[in-house]
């Protein structure tokens, strides 16, 4: 679905300002990969 949106923006049919996927790992933990760091953008 990533990939898609991704595709959608690069046609310039959407804009989005972030994306995120959260997976759910076999032992419970979640993990959250997000398309931009937050870390750098507020450092800006």
């Amino acid at each position: 679905m990533r990939d898609k949106l991704i595709g959608l923006q690069r046609r310039r049919l959407i804009s989005l300002a972030d994306a995120a996927v959260v997976v759910r790992r076999e032992d419970g933990k979640v993990k959250v990969k997000q398309a931009v760091n937050l870390v750098g953008a507020v450092a800006n």
